[in-house]
């Protein structure tokens, strides 16, 4: 995905609207990840329901919920 660029960031973020509103997103082609947040839970589950493992070449997306760095407060 690294050389990809621009074309694939646009792709990530045209499926991913399709769950609901996103209020911020970052995906970084470098590292083949990104992060976003939509405007409430149930648009978030969705996507990661349906998009969890979805192939895009020969990547499959990794969608989940955000991991807390405090074990305390896992959410």
């Amino acid at each position: 995905m690294d050389d990809v660029g621009g074309p694939w960031l646009k792709l990530v973020r045209y499926l991913l609207s399709k769950f609901g509103q996103i209020q911020i997103g970052e995906l970084f082609v470098t590292k083949s990840a990104g992060f976003v947040s939509f405007d409430n839970p149930s648009s978030a589950h969705t996507a990661i329901q349906t998009m969890n493992g979805f192939q895009i070449g020969m990547k499959r997306l990794k969608v989940q919920l955000k991991r807390s760095k405090d074990v305390n407060k896992p959410y």
